[in-house]
């Protein structure tokens, strides 16, 4: 007998009609064709005429329409799931981040991620590519910086090993975002164990602008969750001995041309884009539109962190007691 089951070829129905007729019995049938008797019973039974004949070609074209029928339906077929998917694109989350999530939350319902792709690009999905971060496209390579240097910084490499191995709370990766040619600045700030996001409005990239609105942002915070920063060699870090004297803190600087070296904040800043596309115009944004986007961000779940949002993570009970 056969191992696993397969489906009756047309040749087999119409072998199985001419034993039918020369009243072979269903066993016997079932000998000569290599098959269960079982299944030649039930082949007879599902494709067999009311009055109890076969035709082996009625049989066929039965079977042949069930298979249209059988096809497995798609996970977006469910119009709660559907929605539910649209809703967090639409809030410019990931599919992995909607997918874990949703394993996060023992949802009864789950998509993966690789699904969610294919129902955008396939026109499944009504939503825009452009809630796709960067829409599919390639990041653009790192210009040489050609700005001042600094002397006598400390560099990462000195930084503590709790800021490496993200064991506390409190160490930071810092960055601006720029706008349009002279029109205005974010500073962003993240924190490596959290991800949680920390960002400011600037008119400008001057090193005073920066010192003044990286305090003005981190004053509120207690010694523990600003334990030190670490930022790329800009002008706009000049500044730092204003910063660790005002802030009690320590600013490490990463290599030139080592991007990767702050690579969350690199990354952070890639989420910023989706909300703030290159050129735009900061001046005209406010602080409130700013923060607006920062709290989606930080709400957002994180793959890295179990599916879990940097607002949950972050010890944000500690901050407003300080506060």
């Amino acid at each position: 007998m056969r191992t696993s089951y397969t489906h009756f070829t047309t040749n087999e129905r119409e072998m199985l009609l001419l034993f039918s007729d020369r009243g072979y019995s269903i066993r016997e049938i079932g000998r000569r064709l290599n098959r269960s008797a079982s299944s030649i019973s039930r082949e007879l039974r599902r494709n067999g005429r009311r009055d109890g004949s076969y035709s082996a070609c009625q049989a066929q074209k039965a079977y042949q329409e069930r298979r249209k029928q059988c096809v497995r339906k798609r996970k977006l077929d469910d119009p709660a799931l559907k929605e539910h998917v649209k809703e967090k694109l639409l809030k410019c989350w990931s599919p992995e981040q909607i997918d874990g999530r949703l394993k996060l939350e023992k949802a009864k319902v789950r998509i993966s991620f690789a699904t969610i792709y294919r129902a955008i690009h396939s026109g499944q999905l009504e939503v825009s590519k452009k809630c796709l971060r960067r829409g599919g496209r390639k990041p653009s390579p790192h210009k040489e910086e050609t700005r001042g240097r600094l002397h006598g910084q400390k560099t990462i490499h000195e930084r503590p090993r709790s800021a490496d191995t993200r064991a506390w709370f409190g160490h930071w990766e810092g960055d601006t975002v720029r706008g349009a040619q002279g029109k205005g600045v974010v500073a962003t700030f993240v924190d490596r164990r959290s991800r949680f996001l920390v960002a400011c409005l600037m008119p400008d990239r001057r090193a005073k602008s920066l010192t003044d609105a990286m305090c003005t942002a981190f004053d509120r915070f207690p010694p523990s969750l600003k334990r030190s920063f670490t930022v790329d060699n800009g002008n706009e870090f000049f500044g730092y001995r204003d910063v660790e004297d005002r802030l009690k803190t320590k600013v490490f600087f990463a290599d030139p041309y080592h991007p990767w070296q702050r690579g969350l904040n690199e990354n952070t800043n890639g989420l910023l884009r989706q909300y703030f596309p290159k050129k735009c115009d900061f001046l005209a944004i406010s602080a409130q539109d700013l923060q607006a986007v920062v709290d989606a961000l930080n709400l957002r779940p994180r793959k890295c962190l179990g599916f879990r949002s940097p607002a949950e993570c972050f010890p944000l009970d500690r901050l407003l007691h300080f506060t």
